[in-house]
């Protein structure tokens, strides 16, 4: 096989130490959000998103409490050009068909024939190029503000608003604004909103219709979603040119 996998559904939040693979990893996020933290920054891996990480690349994660991971592991030589720094990977409809299939046991069980679906996937990342969806904060993230992105993350939602979290987290919604500008460089409702164009555009990819996302999003109508969405695509489009 091109790749091994481990479907890892979190129950309570998980964290691992810092470490390195021989091999490259990928990892896509099914439902919830994984934190992986390098000596430097720390990123928040989004649900729809597939993130690239090269060998021996120093790094540390955790996940979210009740998130849906796909691990992989390959030293294929092929897969090597995606480069030499953690990033986002963008994705194509055939990628996305097979992680579902993964997550839902739907692969056959035929050696040949899951030998023939893990070709067709390394086909596909080797022709992608990295997204600008990645989310990373500057230093590791304060504990304070992780029941905040695993509520935002597990269901996203438009009109979740920081000061329900501010008991939980022992911090005031000040204190928490703060430091998700301190972090991120932008406020809690910018986090917000990127956390909700992620999941939109996982929708999207899955064939639900505008008015679906829209309503499972929290938005008052059609029309605030449909400008919200395309602003945030024209943003990460610049972003990425």
């Amino acid at each position: 096989m091109l790749f091994s996998h481990t479907l890892q559904i979190v129950g309570a939040q998980e964290k691992a130490p810092f470490h390195c693979h021989n091999s490259a990893q990928l990892v896509y996020v099914h439902i919830g959000c994984q934190v992986i933290y390098t000596r430097t920054n720390s990123i928040l891996a989004l649900a729809g998103q597939l993130i690239w990480l090269p060998p021996n690349v120093e790094h540390k994660a955790e996940g979210l409490k009740h998130s849906t991971l796909s691990l992989m592991y390959s030293t294929d030589a092929d897969m090597m050009n995606l480069g030499d720094s953690i990033c986002s990977l963008e994705l194509t409809p055939l990628i996305i068909q097979i992680m579902s299939m993964k997550k839902n046991g739907l692969l056959p069980h035929d050696s040949q024939a899951q030998l023939h679906y893990d070709w067709v996937l390394k086909d596909q990342i080797a022709r992608t190029s990295p997204s600008a969806s990645m989310m990373a904060s500057k230093g590791e993230l304060d504990r304070r503000l992780l029941p905040v992105i695993n509520a935002l993350t597990k269901v996203p939602n438009i009109k979740i608003q920081l000061d329900e979290y501010a008991e939980t987290c022992g911090a005031s919604t000040r204190t928490l604004n703060r430091l998700f500008k301190q972090h991120f460089q932008c406020s809690f409702r910018d986090v917000r909103s990127r956390v909700v164009m992620e999941k939109a555009k996982q929708l999207q990819r899955d064939g639900q219709k505008a008015t679906q996302i829209a309503f499972e999003l929290g938005y008052a109508s059609l029309s605030a979603y449909s400008a919200a969405f395309h602003a945030y695509r024209r943003t990460t489009d610049e972003t990425l040119a």
